[in-house]
C-alpha cells in the first residue's frame, strides 16, 4: 500500500507501508516497549534517559502523542534516524590494528520505542 504526504520545502514523496502496519501506534505499544528498555541504558542523540521514559503513564501518553506525529507525517527526530558507532577493544590482538575491534551501535532510547511500536 502507498500513501502521498507533504515533505518539506514543498516536495512530496511517497511512502510504502507494509503489511500489518497500516494502523498507527497505541498506548499499550508505546508503554509495552518502554518497559522493555534496560532502565541504565546510555542516553545517545536525543539525551532522553530510560529512567525518565519509566516515570508514568503521562510520560508514555506525551511520547505516544509524539510517535503518532511521526508516523502520521513522516517525519522523525533527527536523533532517532542516527546512530554513534562506538568501538570497543575485544581484548586480544594488537590495539592499532582495525580487526581487534568490534563497532556497536549506539541507538536514542526514544527512537528505539519509535522503532518498536
Amino acid at each position: 500500500m502507498q500513501w502521498l504526504r507533504q515533505a518539506p520545502a514543498g516536495r512530496q514523496v511517497v511512502t510504502e507501508l507494509a503489511e500489518g502496519y497500516g494502523r498507527p501506534p497505541d498506548l499499550q505499544g508505546v508503554r509495552a516497549c518502554i518497559k522493555a528498555v534496560r532502565s541504565h541504558a546510555a542516553p545517545v542523540g536525543d539525551q532522553m534517559e530510560a529512567t525518565f521514559l519509566k516515570a508514568g503513564l503521562l510520560i508514555a501518553q506525551w511520547l505516544l502523542k509524539v510517535i503518532c506525529f511521526a508516523w502520521r507525517s513522516g517525519i522523525a527526530h533527527e536523533a532517532w534516524k542516527s546512530a554513534v558507532i562506538a568501538q570497543l577493544y575485544k581484548g586480544k590482538g594488537p590495539r592499532d590494528a582495525a580487526g581487534s575491534y568490534l563497532g556497536i551501535s549506539l541507538l536514542s532510547i526514544a527512537g528505539k520505542v519509535y522503532a518498536a511500536t
